[in-house]
């Protein structure tokens, strides 16, 4: 998988920590850079078809200008989903740029302005998984669904064995059958 962006971790990175210790790394302008395996990450593997892989992950932590405690950075995985027209797997590559803002409660959330993310933590860790679980969630598609091509090409096969197995059971009807509109629900229970 490619990365995303120039910043973003590659796939050959270490895992990144489970937690973070907010007050260390503002007070450090922490970097941080890695993988996070999407077995972690509870909203993106419900959501996914296979939850073997890992996300790529570059994260700073900075205290800007005006005092806010700025997580910036990116995010990027390729994920495999449910194609909604064939129903056949299809991949995804997922990216979102971070840009939070740490408040510890909902009433310095909604005093951000209207440009800033709030990520709201009560204590000094933020659990990196969940921070990122939430960033994917939030790029993952309504609808995912393959190029125009591979779906008609699935869809001209699955046609093709619908139409055989129409063919194959196909009821002959005799004169007798013909005139009576019941006959179809005579061979169905013929068939249990």
């Amino acid at each position: 998988m490619g990365c995303c962006h120039y910043y973003c971790a590659p796939m050959s990175a270490s895992p990144i920590s489970e937690y973070v210790d907010t007050r260390k790394a503002f007070s450090q302008a922490t970097d941080i850079a890695g993988t996070v395996s999407l077995e972690r990450l509870e909203r993106l593997k419900s959501a996914v078809l296979n939850e073997h892989g890992e996300v790529s992950v570059a994260l700073s932590f900075a205290v800007d200008g005006s005092g806010r405690k700025r997580i910036q950075g990116e995010v990027c995985a390729e994920v495999q989903v449910t194609c909604q027209r064939c129903l056949e797997p299809v991949t995804l590559q997922l990216a979102d740029k971070i840009d939070l803002v740490l408040v510890t409660d909902y009433e310095q959330a909604k005093a951000l302005e209207a440009e800033f993310d709030p990520w709201v933590t009560r204590d000094f860790r933020v659990n990196l998984a969940d921070l990122i679980d939430e960033q994917l969630a939030l790029a993952l598609p309504i609808v995912s669904y393959h190029d125009d091509a591979v779906c008609n090409a699935e869809k001209q096969r699955l046609a093709a064995n619908t139409k055989e197995s129409a063919q194959a059971s196909k009821v002959v009807p005799n004169e007798q059958t013909k005139n009576n509109p019941f006959a179809v629900l005579a061979t169905l229970k013929q068939d249990k």
